[in-house]
């Protein structure tokens, strides 16, 4: 007999769900859907229209236990997919082609597991289930891990609409990575695969997902007529780090292109090593970028021209651009910005350009970097713009720039051009600026531009803004700091259509942004850092740690508050660095008691007597409890230098760096080859070149043959020719790779390809 008990659980679980729908902030930004000029409105749910709605459970015991089961191309407005956290990832893919409703959006959500962990989607050896009819069955897996897409069982002209998809994991479409088809046969992601691809769609909401580790981690695709536009998208509170390819600057942790597109309250993190794509990169009319954390990228921002939607150029909200509240984050080392914010276009079609106005304002704009040493930069400059029809107007902003922490004692640092030397024009109200600033890298001042308003700024010789804690990355202003109050006026298109209403708060939240004072302070907060339990995190990126070190002792710092006992997960990988050779993987609980602001992370480090190159290790945090949240290093690196003499073990052979930048004013690229181990032989290296975006005969010139490395011979050159020709605004790349070796010499294969950039 079945207890009364047990025959009322399911209507008391879809009872609390309709509580958590209601309760508290729940509708705060929840049901925020953006129009096509860009505003948001909240909307409010009516109980009795979605109250026959369809509810899918997917999970462990559940009544679908694998999402393949679900009936994906049935799903109707209202209905509900809930996908429950397990212990391992969930290797299957989605497609969505339903229409849902204002009042009753489809929805796809993940409920987390025991200790709030997102389930994942992970495409490594994922499986295309049976209930996925997609309109380009061939090519439209290959693009997605979830995608939103017309079936092959709709008319040209449907679009899917209505979708909310949130607090699931998508990672692992890219393209070293492939699924199965139902069919058995299996198929790789392309290089622009994403974690979550709109092939077209309109009123879309993304938020509380983490996307990391794809070709791109979110694609919004628009096309050539109104059927194959996207419109109305809205990416909120999302963590989106990690994605790219490496050596490639076309995927990008965000790449969009629709009419109407808003970004909040995300953190965007740094794409994943080794990769040159941008940070967020849209073509889109429209577009909003407010209350947003950006670090690391070529650029954090990249807002070009519309490629392949004309109907987004032809829109009016393609003429104003809006980004406020955001905190922009450049600090020293690779993978970081030497330009922030791009604005204008990179097709080679001027015409079609952003050719309205930028409004930036209200942004805390931070920079470290050095001009010497390792990845060092002349000039770090704020904006490039790409003619003199592309404008700004740039208010309430602070601008800061000094060395990094780490910086040796007489290190010069980075100079802070406010725009590169192409073009522009701009108009700048006030900001906090550091000192010995530039309108224009090195003074270069573009014929036909125009930079007004500087004599607003404020300034002072200490390089000092005031921030609560440079070291911990907490931009809000201790009360000495001259920029409270300071805001000025805002542009008549901002006030009341764009105003910065709210702030955002460390990480992926925000809460309302009120006047303390007689007026808005300058930058992305207002008022003094929030005090409770506080963010817990590396304060740096990056380490080096000596092979003999034994035990690697690792800080790890819990800023904005410490109210509280509160713990945090951390994990220790291997990247280069194999466990069991190099180091001892590991991974347990730190912990944290009230008021403690340090604590320590030790990693075993394997004196392994190998020669061979320096090896790194991740130590990564997640899971922090008790109301802790992640600050932005919740990711270190950690190089271990290797201290052998390189006489042991066979000859390898390699290329000392993956990529290689040069002008082709240079006439030449020179690329250096490696040998380590046994150096007593003779060896002969066969290399060739290989065409890319640069063309043999018309970018450079080919060649193939061979380098020789005499007996006890470490480094070796490679020298290939450019073509005297013009590149254009983006950069051409082609590769150089090592073929084989000989006397017993190998080739390592994880650095036998390097990829050359040529720039004008």
């Amino acid at each position: 007999m079945i207890s009364l008990k047990t025959s009322l659980k399911p209507f008391q679980s879809a009872l609390d769900r309709l509580r958590s729908m209601f309760s508290g902030n729940s509708l705060r930004r929840q049901k925020r859907h953006v129009s096509a000029d860009g505003t948001s409105q909240l909307a409010c749910e009516r109980l009795e229209s979605r109250y026959l709605l369809t509810l899918y459970d997917v999970g462990p015991g559940l009544a679908y236990t694998s999402i393949g089961a679900v009936p994906w191309s049935t799903l109707q407005a209202g209905d509900t997919v809930e996908i429950h956290g397990r212990a391992t990832p969930y290797h299957e893919m989605i497609l969505v082609s339903g229409q849902g409703t204002a009042d009753a959006p489809i929805k796809i959500m993940g409920v987390p597991g025991p200790n709030g962990e997102k389930p994942i989607i992970d495409g490594q050896n994922a499986v295309l289930g049976p209930n996925l009819d997609y309109l380009y069955p061939t090519g439209t897996p290959t693009r997605g891990l979830l995608t939103i897409s017309p079936s092959s069982q709709d008319a040209w002209g449907y679009k899917p609409a209505f979708i909310e998809i949130s607090g699931l994991e998508f990672r692992d479409a890219n393209p070293g990575n492939s699924f199965t088809r139902p069919d058995g046969t299996t198929s790789a992601f392309q290089a622009n695969a994403a974690g979550i691809f709109v092939e077209r769609g309109e009123n879309i909401t993304i938020s509380d997902c983490e996307i990391d580790h794809n070709g791109n981690g979110l694609f919004v695709a628009s096309g050539d007529s109104e059927e194959v536009t996207s419109r109305n998208i809205l990416v909120q509170g999302n963590s989106i780090h990690d994605n790219g390819n490496v050596g490639s600057d076309h995927q990008h942790n965000v790449y969009t292109e629709a009419i109407g597109i808003t970004f909040e309250d995300n953190h965007f993190g740094p794409l994943l090593p080794g990769s040159d794509g941008s940070n967020l990169k849209d073509r889109s009319a429209g577009l909003v970028v407010r209350d947003n954390w950006f670090e690391g990228g070529a650029h954090l921002l990249d807002l070009v021209d519309a490629e392949d939607c004309p109907l987004a150029v032809q829109d009016p909200s393609y003429q104003q651009t809006f980004v406020y509240g955001n905190i922009l984050v450049d600090t020293a080392g690779p993978g970081n910005s030497s330009n922030l914010v791009h604005y204008g276009g990179d097709s080679g079609d001027a015409a079609s350009y952003r050719q309205g106005t930028l409004y930036f304002y209200q942004n805390t704009v931070m920079i470290q970097g050095t001009r010497s040493g390792t990845d060092a930069r002349w000039f770090t400059d704020v904006f490039r713009f790409d003619t003199n029809q592309q404008i700004a107007d740039i208010r309430n902003n602070i601008f800061y720039c000094g060395l990094p922490p780490d910086a040796p004692a007489g290190t010069d640092v980075t100079g802070l051009g406010l725009f590169d030397d192409t073009a522009g024009t701009a108009t700048f109200g006030v900001n906090w600026v550091s000192p010995d600033w530039h309108a224009w890298r090195n003074d270069d001042v573009p014929a036909g531009s125009s930079i007004t308003g500087t004599s607003n700024f404020l300034t002072n010789s200490a390089n000092d803004p005031g921030f609560t804690d440079l070291g911990a990355f907490d931009f809000h202003l201790l009360s000495s700091s001259e920029s409270i109050d300071q805001a000025g006026a805002q542009a008549s298109a901002v006030i009341g259509k764009q105003d910065p209403v709210d702030q955002y708060v460390v990480h992926q939240s925000h809460i309302a942004r009120i006047v303390v004072g007689s007026a808005l302070d300058l930058g992305a907060f207002e008022g003094p850092a929030p005090v409770g339990p506080g963010n817990i995190q590396f304060p740096a990126t990056t380490i080096t740690v000596s092979e003999k070190v034994g035990i690697a002792h690792l800080t790890v710092n819990r800023v904005g508050g410490s109210s509280g006992a509160v713990t945090v997960h951390y994990s220790i990988v291997g990247v280069s660095a194999v466990d069991g050779v190099d180091f001892h993987a590991a991974s347990g609980t730190l912990n944290f008691a009230d008021g403690q602001t340090s604590a320590t992370i030790g990693v075993s480090i394997i004196d392994n007597l190998l020669s061979g190159p320096n090896k790194t290790l991740q130590v990564l945090l997640s899971n922090a409890t008790d109301g802790a949240g992640l600050g932005a290093g919740k990711s270190l690196v950690v190089t271990i230098q290797n201290d052998e003499s390189q006489v042991a073990g066979p000859s390898v052979v390699q290329f000392n760096q993956a990529t290689y930048s040069v002008l082709v004013s240079a006439g030449q690229v020179v690329i250096n080859v490696t040998r380590t181990g046994d150096l007593s032989s003779a060896t002969t290296v066969q290399f060739q070149t290989k065409q890319g975006t640069a063309k043999a005969g018309k970018n450079f010139v080919s060649k193939s043959g061979q380098i020789q490395f005499a007996s006890g011979q470490a480094t070796q050159q490679i020298t290939i020719q450019l073509v005297q020709a013009t590149i254009g605004k983006r950069p051409k790349a082609f590769t150089v790779s090592l073929l084989s070796a000989t006397q017993g010499a190998k080739v390592n294969s994880k650095a036998k390809l390097a990829h050359v950039k040529i720039a004008d």
